[in-house]
């Protein structure tokens, strides 16, 4: 058979496309499938192997499941927003949206070069006016019902870079903070914040995990992220009974080791404890002190209570203390802890040994000394003895706390979702009901402030506002981070039509979510990050009546980028060997590429089509050997595993070159094996010598 892959391609690519053969079904008679890849970065360079691997994988499991029967979703959809798309122009006085939108063509172009089976009328993009807008109003939604909120954040901006630098590129000299590489000085400044209060949510974030579908790395990530721990909150009276400070700690055998406290630079109440004498020493380590130049403090003059003996523990002030879990305050053992063991010896305070050990710090488990009522007994045992005491004195209670309590929804730059806020003249805040939705950003040339803020800082007529009910104010200059579209864009998919977006908020949107979530397949380069966004919405929107579903996804699969020279030509590959080889390319592609030999997946292809100019039989049975090969693929189409079909398949086809004929159900059955990676040649080859009214995207699954 002569086979010319370009006029091949060209031709069924258009029938699928101008006949909108994958488009999403309203059939309620067959099973559902919605399969989706992460979405693309429209503002990355175009040749990133990773997303048409992702996507690749994805249609395959699409074709697959389509011949099995299942009305299946799948589409694409980029993330347009973002830093580098701002950067560009930044650097060129170009709109970054142009920019974006120019991106997303070409990308679009090579997936359906690559007749990819997905709907491309539900092509989702974040920087279109119908995707943010529901962005907005889920933060609205979200101000409504308490869960954002205001918060001071220091950082560091150089003016002589004229913006924000992040904290591990800065150093403090002893005088001022400069930075690393360049030793320009940098400031450091408190600003507002938006942030999403998410911490009542992590004890349903995690208590669902185990039952869902993703990888055991992927859920140790997830965990890790939320980092709750079972532990104890104390309450360490000052002497006098002056203040009471909380603090949380994971164990309390140790208490009786306790020689100090220390207490944050950031807390509040740390100049109201300072003693007169040691009030301009302490100031001046406020002023001065540094995170990054190991562990350092300042005696405040204060004294604490420890709750096990009644000693006085001297407070200090100490650059080094644990956040996490909002902590600004802790009790100290030094022989147990150690970064307490490395202060205490740089201060020479008290270093009081509680586990019995030759060693004056231990971390290990022990029998207990110098521990009152607990002496000889395990950690563990006497853990249980300690909280018990703690409880029924009024000192503590049993709790549970979280490394995770609020997610940071402020982006300094202007290329993002506007948020939709209005800071009065009277001091209120204003937020945008959903008739003013959406808020489009200004078309401005897109330079830096010259200060802190973003770059909407120069759009004097769009910052600047005057309410109907006639007050002045500003509008919010920060936009929003990535949780803004990776928390729900999946829901989109659902709800687009040609009129739009349905209303998240409306009965229609509500009975298609509950049809097609949990999402069957989520697959790509996904993070907890990703997965927390994602399903801390649904609970959100669930809790406010909106749908009636706990999680967006039930199986996920997670991929790694793969590392590949920026030079390598995709649609000069694709031109030259044909969409069905880059296809066999990417499947088999290592995660780093030594051997760009796309020459090897062309013969692959070469000798399927010289399998056609065999002998055909009219024979219409099968031996137990292709039995069994079915078996074996369709075993590796259901874990995913496409390099297995792909050997076991190649394996087979030379096979039957080998024997020079095949029967006609051999030869229907191979192509439809082989449909879902190789869709051209198989497609042709079906409509020529096997059967030209039915196309095989369509056809029978064998079992």
């Amino acid at each position: 058979m002569q086979y010319n892959f370009k006029e091949v391609e060209e031709k069924w690519s258009n029938y699928w496309l101008n006949n909108k053969i994958y488009k999403k079904m309203n059939d309620n008679f067959r099973p559902r499938f919605f399969c989706l890849s992460k979405y693309i970065k429209t503002n990355s360079k175009t040749n990133i192997l990773g997303d048409y691997l992702n996507l690749l994988k994805v249609d395959s499991v699409a074709r697959y499941k389509r011949m099995q029967g299942f009305n299946v979703l799948s589409s694409i959809g980029f993330d347009s927003f973002g830093i580098d798309g701002e950067k560009y122009a930044i650097k060129t006085g170009n709109s970054p949206y142009d920019y974006s939108k120019k991106n997303m063509v070409k990308k679009l172009d090579i997936a359906k070069k690559l007749g990819l089976s997905v709907d491309y009328d539900l092509t989702i993009n974040t920087s279109d006016p119908d995707t943010y807008k529901w962005s907005q109003w889920l933060f609205t939604k979200m101000y409504e019902y308490g869960l954002v909120k205001l918060k001071d954040v220091d950082i560091y901006y150089c003016s002589m870079l004229k913006k924000i630098v992040d904290e591990k590129d800065v150093l403090y000299d002893g005088v001022n903070y400069r930075l690393k590489n360049d030793n320009y000085l940098v400031e450091l400044k408190t600003t507002k914040y938006w942030f999403i209060d998410i911490e009542k949510y992590n004890e349903r974030l995690l208590s669902e995990l185990d039952n869902l579908n993703y990888p055991e790395s992927l859920k140790e990530e997830f965990i890790n992220l939320i980092g709750k721990k079972e532990g104890y909150d104390l309450k360490i009276r000052l002497e006098g009974d002056r203040f009471i400070f909380h603090t949380f700690r994971d164990r309390v055998d140790d208490l009786f080791g306790s020689t100090f406290c220390i207490i944050s630079p950031d807390n509040k109440y740390v100049l109201d404890i300072t003693s007169e004498d040691e009030y301009n020493d302490v100031l001046d380590y406020l002023n001065n002190y540094s995170k990054n130049d190991g562990v350092s403090g300042i005696f405040t003059g204060a004294f604490a209570i420890n709750p096990m003996n009644g000693k006085l523990l001297p407070i200090w002030v100490a650059n080094y203390l644990d956040d996490k879990y909002g902590n600004d305050f802790k009790i100290c053992t030094p022989s147990t802890d150690e970064l307490d063991f490395e202060f205490a010896s740089l201060y020479g305070l008290d270093i009081i040994k509680v586990i019995d050990s030759e060693f004056d710090l231990t971390l290990e488990d022990g029998v207990h000394i110098n521990s009152g009522f607990i002496d000889d007994l395990n950690i563990s045992e006497a853990n249980k003895k300690v909280i018990n005491y703690l409880v029924e004195n009024d000192y503590g209670e049993v709790k549970k706390a979280y490394k995770l309590r609020e997610i940071c929804l402020s982006n300094p730059i202007y290329f993002s979702e506007a948020i939709p806020v209005i800071y009065l003249d009277d001091g209120t805040i204003k937020v945008l009901n959903s008739t003013e939705l959406p808020l489009d950003n200004p078309d401005i040339i897109v330079k830096p402030s010259g200060n802190e803020n973003s770059p909407l800082y120069n759009a004097k007529s769009w910052l600047n506002v005057y309410t109907k009910d006639g007050k002045n104010g500003v509008r919010e200059l920060q936009t929003m981070t990535s949780f803004a579209s990776l928390s729900w864009y999946y829901l989109a998919f659902i709800l687009k039509s040609n009129a739009g977006l349905l209303p998240i908020n409306s009965p229609d949107a509500r009975l298609e979510i509950n049809k097609w979530l949990p999402l069957n397949l989520y697959l790509g380069d996904i993070s907890a990050t990703d997965l927390l966004y994602a399903r801390f919405m649904i609970l959100f929107l669930k809790d406010i009546k909106y749908l009636d579903i706990d999680d967006p996804f039930k199986n996920v699969v997670v991929e790694n980028k793969v590392i590949i020279d920026d030079n390598f030509d995709i649609e000069g590959s694709i031109d030259k060997y044909g969409a069905d080889v880059f296809r066999l390319f990417l499947i088999n592609i290592n995660d780093k590429i030594d051997n760009l030999d796309l020459e090897i997946y062309r013969r692959y292809v070469d000798r399927l089509i010289r399998l056609f100019d065999l002998e055909i039989t009219s024979d219409y049975k099968l031996d137990e050997n292709f039995n069994n090969l079915v078996n074996e693929i369709n075993e590796a189409y259901k874990v995913g595993n496409l390099k297995e079909v792909v050997a076991l398949m190649g394996s087979k086809i030379n096979d039957l070159l080998k024997g020079k004929k095949m029967n006609r159900k051999e030869a229907s059955i191979i192509l439809k094996l082989l449909h879902p990676i190789i869709p051209f040649v198989t497609e042709e080859l079906h409509y020529e010598y096997i059967n030209k009214k039915n196309i095989l995207s369509f056809e029978e699954w064998p079992i």
